[in-house]
């Protein structure tokens, strides 16, 4: 009887790459099976391979190349080959007769970065941003480095023997190399010093700062994340007011951007963007290239004016375009990233607020006694606006400074539920709306008895009775970037006016209900 034989490799008419070290040599020390393992991984065999050709079971050789990553401190196997060579626990075979040149049409950069540990399924992103590079480019050189059946191990060994990586050849997504190999510097060597230590800060955050970072810069709600997270909403929020400051802004659209910049976050693939992103105009990309200025929300236009020496009028009518297609500004500046219009060299360091002569016969202009306010297109219905009663009232004396949940009902909903609802109740009858384009929500202030406790739905939720929310002037901003969509003036919502929202009948408490009613 004649014994089945084994799979035939293309490698296996090739001559060996590399051979291993005896046991006791290089910075990490394997067994001998488990160095075997290695030397059949680096020339290219699969798993069932490197099993079938050191005669060793399959849940034998995933075991050793387990104990090996684990000692190599990665988590793919590209990685796993590059960090035993740079060990020492693999050493490379002379060979002359294939020759040591790299193939023409091959990207230096991104084959450089074959070595990143990352999953499979991000290695394009990944290689795109730490390379600086298209991701059409990208996918063409992988693409090519792997026409022929070749596997990723033995592009490692194969690059190793070009000249094209070395000891250097950074690993992590976020590790600088040392050998840049395109024309742009490095963001560390030309970033003031308050990027490079907030750099630095990201990449030595704890396993749950990590996580809460990542909801952050997914775009979800604050609700989501706490979800997800399994904490409550004002645990998260200390998150994030502790990562704004590890990260050394103020505002969550350049937290977002700036763990975009330090490879903690990873953007959506070019393929699932929105066909919107490739469609708009030239001046629409410029405006959403600078939506990551570290300024409040109430700011953001103007001084992106200043700094593209574009209209006012125009920079708001292009943030109107982009606000309009339903995405919140941290999504917006994730699609960015995705389809090339954000990439690491963008700053979010805003311009001076006067670029007026300071030598010493300058006399400083006088302060503008108010700041321009955004428009509120992402939560008005379209084509309609809020008209004050007349006599003119006087804002509730407690929509001051800031309010708390268990002086009013503060009802959170999405800019989509926020439009429909003035567009469901009609101007005459509008309450006050508190816009929040950081966390792309809308907050609607009523009585304290016009919405149960705990109301929660599709379309919202009420806040805690412990939030603290800060409130803007009439015309400006918070620190946060929040501002008055309807302002306070306005009567406060009541049963009646929030049936719609609320999906059911509320029926009024017995007695008089007051603005000053403090019972939730």
């Amino acid at each position: 009887m004649t014994t089945p034989s084994r799979p035939v490799h293309a490698e296996d008419a090739l001559p060996p790459l590399v051979k291993a070290t005896p046991v006791g040599s290089g910075t990490w020390d394997p067994t001998d099976e488990q160095r075997l393992v290695l030397v059949l991984l680096a020339e290219g065999l699969s798993i069932k391979g490197c099993a079938q050709r050191s005669g060793l079971s399959l849940r034998r050789t995933l075991a050793h190349l387990s104990a090996c990553a684990e000692m190599a401190g990665v988590t793919t196997h590209r990685a796993l080959v590059h960090q035993a060579l740079r060990a020492g626990v693999l050493v490379l075979q002379p060979r002359p007769a294939l020759g040591s040149a790299l193939p023409e049409g091959v990207d230096r950069a991104v084959l450089r970065r074959l070595v990143l540990d990352v999953p499979q399924a991000e290695l394009p992103s990944a290689i795109m941003r730490s390379a600086r590079c298209s991701y059409r480019r990208v996918c063409a050189t992988l693409d090519a480095l792997r026409g022929g059946g070749t596997r990723d191990c033995r592009l490692v060994v194969l690059a190793w023997q070009w000249g094209v990586l070395d000891a250097t050849a950074p690993v992590l997504p976020g590790e600088i190399d040392r050998v840049p190999s395109r024309s742009v510097a490095p963001a560390s060597a030309t970033a003031p010093a308050a990027l490079v230590q907030g750099e630095e800060r990201l990449r030595r955050l704890s396993e749950r700062q990590r996580e809460a970072l990542q909801y952050i810069v997914g775009g979800m709600t604050d609700q989501e994340s706490a979800e997800r997270m399994g904490i409550n909403l004002n645990s998260l929020r200390g998150h994030r007011v502790n990562l704004r400051a590890w990260a050394g802004v103020d505002t969550d659209r350049a937290l977002v951007h700036r763990a975009l910049q330090t490879g903690q976050g990873t953007p959506p693939e070019p393929q699932n963007c929105p066909s919107w992103c490739w469609e708009v105009s030239a001046e629409v990309r410029a405006v959403w290239r600078e939506i990551v200025l570290d300024v409040p929300d109430s700011l953001l236009a103007n001084r992106i004016a200043m700094k593209l020496k574009l209209p006012q009028r125009d920079v708001h009518r292009a943030l109107t375009a982009l606000r309009q297609t339903g995405l919140s500004d941290r999504q917006l500046i994730r699609a960015g990233w995705a389809c090339g219009v954000l990439d690491a060299r963008a700053t979010v360091t805003p311009p001076p607020s006067s670029t007026a002569s300071t030598g010493p016969n300058h006399v400083p202009s006088k302060p503008r006694p108010t700041v321009p306010q955004p428009v509120p297109c992402a939560f008005l219905p379209h084509g309609m606006t809020w008209h004050a009663p007349y006599p003119p009232k006087p804002a509730d004396p407690r929509l001051h400074g800031s309010v708390r949940g268990s002086q009013f009902a503060l009802l959170v909903v999405e800019p989509a539920v926020c439009r429909a609802l003035l567009q469901q109740v009609g101007p005459s009858e509008w309450g006050p709306v508190l816009a929040r384009p950081e966390t792309g929500t809308a907050l609607l202030i009523a009585h304290a008895r016009s919405v149960p406790a705990g109301w929660r739905s599709a379309r919202g939720q009420r806040a805690t009775a412990h939030t603290l929310v800060p409130l803007p002037g009439e015309n400006a901003a918070a620190r946060g970037g929040s501002y008055w969509v309807v302002p306070p003036t306005a009567p406060l919502w009541d049963s009646t006016r929030l049936h719609w929202l609320i999906g059911g009948p509320v029926h009024r408490p017995t007695g008089s209900v007051t603005s000053g009613s403090t019972h939730a």
